[in-house]
C-alpha cells in the first residue's frame, strides 16, 4: 500500500527544484549541474565500496591461544567457551520460518528477492552468513522460551535488510 502511495507522489527533489527556479534563486541549468555532480560522487563512492577488501589485520592483534589449538581448530568445548550448540534441525526449522512468507501474503517483490529468497538458498546450501546467524540466534532463544526484543527501525522497515523480520501485505494493510 505505502509504495503504491509513494509512487504517485512527485519527488521530493522535482517540488523544490520547481520551487528554487520559481524563486530565481537557481537557473535550470545550475541545478541540473550540481545534480549531475553530485551523482557522479555518489557514483564514484559506490564504485570504491564495491571492490572487497581483505583486512584480516585485526586477526593479529589479539591472544588467540586461548581459543584455539596450534593447527587453528577451536579449543571447544572449554572453560573459556562453553557448548552452546544448536541441533541442527532446529536451526533448520528457524531457517524455513524466517524465508518464508506467510500464505496468501502479498509481499513486497524486493523484499522477496533480496531478503527471503537469499536466506531460503542459503539454508539449502547449508551456508549461513552474519545475518542467518542472528536469525538463529534470535530463533533459537524464542523456541526456548526466552523474549527477544529487537528494536530500532532497522527491524521492520530493513536499514539493515538482513534483520528485516517484519513483513508488510502490499495490499491490505496487515504485517
Amino acid at each position: 500500500l505505502m509504495n503504491h502511495k509513494i509512487h504517485q507522489q512527485t519527488p521530493v527533489l522535482e517540488i523544490y527544484f520547481k520551487k528554487l527556479v520559481e524563486e530565481g534563486v537557481v537557473t535550470k541549468d545550475a541545478f541540473e549541474d550540481e545534480k549531475h555532480k553530485y551523482e557522479d560522487v555518489l557514483k564514484t563512492g559506490f564504485k570504491s565500496v564495491s571492490q572487497p577488501i581483505n583486512n584480516r589485520s585485526w586477526l593479529d592483534l589479539h591472544n588467540w591461544e586461548e581459543f584455539f589449538n596450534s593447527d587453528g581448530t577451536p579449543k571447544l568445548p572449554g572453560p573459556l567457551i562453553p557448548s552452546t550448540g544448536v541441533a541442527k534441525e532446529k536451526l533448520l526449522h528457524i531457517g524455513e520460518v524466517i524465508s518464508t512468507p506467510p500464505q496468501d501474503f502479498n509481499i513486497h517483490n524486493k523484499v522477496l528477492k533480496k531478503v527471503l529468497e537469499p536466506r531460503r538458498n542459503m539454508l539449502e546450501k547449508g551456508e549461513a552468513d552474519w545475518s542467518m546467524g542472528e536469525s538463529f540466534a534470535f530463533g533459537s532463544l524464542v523456541l526456548e522460551g526466552i523474549d527477544v526484543r529487537l528494536s530500532g527501525q532497522d527491524v521492520e522497515r530493513g536499514t539493515f535488510s538482513h534483520r528485516h523480520h517484519v513483513l508488510h501485505d502490499q495490499l491490505v494493510d496487515i504485517k
